[in-house]
């Protein structure tokens, strides 16, 4: 019965960044395929995540504090109260660059459009 009158709750901004987020994943995907790939330009996994990986921490940790309230304070109080709080940050900072270097392996052994269909 939905179908038939729509999506009770759609937001239209919503739909926009979903939609400006899918075109600039692609956007990166292409970009990197092309960066491991292509014979004037030929970087390895290991130099393209060195050079990606700051331009990531410059645009999202700016995003992060304006967006959680007193995200640093509150870390901090999590890792005084529990020392495994850093073991975790770490283990996850460690599973996010492996996943990196993955896709990028993935993409410059095979392609963009391999790599988009099995991620």
């Amino acid at each position: 019965m939905v179908w038939l009158k729509g999506e009770p709750s759609f937001q239209l901004f919503g739909f926009i960044m979903c939609i400006g987020a899918t075109t600039a994943r692609a956007l990166k995907s292409v970009l990197q395929g092309i960066l491991l790939s292509s014979d004037g330009e030929k970087h390895n996994s290991m130099n393209l995540l060195l050079y990606m990986a700051p331009v990531a921490v410059v645009i999202l940790l700016p995003a992060t504090l304006l967006m959680e309230d007193n995200v640093v304070g509150i870390t901090i109080a999590l890792a005084r109260k529990d020392v495994n709080v850093v073991w975790y940050l770490l283990f996850n900072s460690t599973m996010a660059y492996c996943l990196n270097l993955t896709n990028f392996l993935v993409t410059k052994h095979t392609s963009v459009l391999t790599r988009g269909v099995n991620f």
